[in-house]
């Protein structure tokens, strides 16, 4: 896998305000000029007078001007309406309503843990809907398959003309991209990362015996303004509803709150990975004793969701370069990459050379709170020292430091002891994330014990060899 650190995609402001707002007018636009400039040199070349050529080139380029400058003009006081955003308690999370065709495959509903509102940083509920059924299915693929899923891309995705089409947002959210994002923190930056993630287009459904996962091609400002958006009802000047919070995710029409199938949401839909990490060492008191340690971030503000709360080791959505680098293996490659990413300071490849690591999907679920964000959750052993944790200058934002739980002695009922105690006393600083995290953990080990310790041995056993 790679052992640097990504380099996203960044944009100024000023292409939000003038161009992805409004991109299919600057697309016709831009075939204007050209028609113009092609009638216009045909129409002079018939006039044979130089100075009647000149001032038709002048009229032409200030005919451009002026139209440019008053569509910006028009596009800026669209962007600087006063939009105002209060988060509706008439969308909870626990009146969201699951559809027949997941609670078929055994999709239920998981409260725990807590989320941010990205625009004021008040606490609430969160919650993701999963099936023990599909968990059950992903313990076997990563046991039997080595966590290789068979990945194909969406029809939609594969017909660009160069490369792969990406997933455009809604026109709604495109209108309000500007008036929306300068309310939040990331638009105090000049420059802003949108790196190009991977979306799911099809649930995870039973029997799911094919390991098919069907994906296509998003962004994270998309993600932004149709996911994180869910709950944030906006306002405009004279108080009526641009935006009631839901439309994007959620069907309400036949009352209550049911959740879109990927295939119909329109929200982006990127899929994120988190991960607990159990490091395995040697104690220096005792060379021939081994203990464990699970890792568990500090989030730092930087990060809209969790800031200020207790996360996974490693969390965080996908790139388009794990599909591109991995395919099949994308999901288990992404969520070593930010495992990594979070806790290792500068490259990783000392880390992980030479090293066996393994890993468990111990479940999948769709976040309800980010509009049905699919998340791939795991538990990944290694060898790592408590000594080898350390914030990367890129995710001083985001990290701002660690809890490492002891797990001494190294078994697995200590282990999910170790565990339930860390949230007992923690539980109020969980983020959503970690909850799922940890009950997903807890409930692969208590099924599959002599699994998780053969699991433990081998990583063991490769520190003395």
């Amino acid at each position: 896998m790679r052992d640097r650190r990504k380099n996203p995609h960044k944009f100024k402001r000023w292409y939000l305000l003038h161009y992805q707002s409004r991109y299919y007018f600057w697309s016709v636009f831009l075939m204007f000029i050209s028609s113009g400039y092609i009638v216009l040199s045909r129409f002079v070349e018939l006039l044979h007078n130089a100075t009647v050529e000149y001032l038709a080139w002048i009229g032409f380029c200030l005919t451009v001007v002026g139209v440019v400058v008053r569509v910006i003009r028009a596009i800026t006081t669209c962007h600087e309406s006063r939009y105002s955003v209060r988060y509706d308690g008439n969308f909870n999370v626990k009146r969201v309503r699951i559809p027949r065709v997941l609670r078929e495959s055994g999709y239920d509903i998981y409260c725990g843990g807590v989320a941010k509102n990205i625009f004021d940083d008040e606490l609430r509920a969160a919650a993701s809907m999963s099936s023990k059924k599909i968990n059950e299915k992903l313990w076997d693929i990563s046991l039997n398959y080595g966590c290789c899923f068979k990945v194909r891309l969406s029809e939609d995705c594969r017909g660009g003309v160069i490369g792969y089409r990406k997933w455009r947002m809604p026109l709604l959210g495109r209108q309000l991209l500007f008036g929306v994002l300068k309310r939040l923190r990331v638009f105090e930056d000049k420059v802003i990362a949108n790196e190009t993630k991977i979306r799911l287009k099809a649930d995870l459904l039973l029997p799911f015996t094919g390991r098919e996962l069907i994906v296509g091609k998003t962004d994270y400002v998309s993600d932004l303004m149709t996911g994180q958006i869910t709950g944030a009802v906006i306002y405009d000047n004279d108080g009526g509803i641009i935006y009631n919070g839901y439309d994007f995710a959620y069907d309400a029409s036949a009352g209550g709150f049911y959740l879109k199938t990927c295939s119909k949401s329109q929200t982006s839909s990127q899929i994120g990975a988190s991960s607990l990490l159990l490091g395995v060492s040697r104690e220096k008191k005792d060379e021939g004793r081994v203990s464990g340690h699970i890792a568990i971030v500090k989030q730092g503000l930087g990060n809209f969701q969790s800031g200020g709360l207790l996360a996974p080791s490693g969390s965080g959505s996908l790139d388009w370069s794990d599909y591109i680098d991995y395919r099949d293996r994308m999901i288990l490659k992404g969520m070593h990459r930010e495992l990594f990413e979070e806790t290792k300071k500068g490259d990783w490849d000392d880390l992980i050379k030479d090293v066996v690591i393994k890993t468990v999907f111990t479940g999948y679920g769709r976040m309800l709170h980010r509009g049905g964000k699919p998340e791939f959750y795991g538990l990944v052993v290694m060898p790592r020292g408590l000594d080898q944790y350390d914030i990367d200058k890129t995710e001083g934002r985001y990290v701002n430091g660690f809890d490492l739980i002891d797990i001494s002695p190294l078994t697995v009922d200590n282990v999910i002891a170790c565990l339930n105690k860390y949230k007992e006393g923690s539980y109020k600083n969980f983020s959503h994330p970690l909850y799922v995290c940890v009950e997903f953990a807890v409930d692969f080990m208590n099924e599959n014990k002599d699994v998780f310790m053969g699991m433990i041995q081998e990583v063991v056993d490769s520190m003395e060899g």
